[in-house]
């Protein structure tokens, strides 16, 4: 899982109160760091106005 939208469809995290809906995006931001090796940043295309 990789969004809080698939924690709350998934595992039920956040859809009650909400009081563990940030602790939860904390540790899923914090594993998703960890995950993701240091060397890899994402990468974000825009459409190229002179190319059309």
């Amino acid at each position: 899982m990789t969004t809080m939208a698939e924690l709350r469809t998934n595992l039920d995290v956040g859809t009650c109160c909400g009081k563990c809906a940030s602790c939860a995006k904390s540790i899923l931001r914090e594993c998703m760091d960890k995950a993701m090796p240091a060397h890899i940043h994402q990468v974000h295309f825009r459409p190229n106005a002179l190319a059309a």
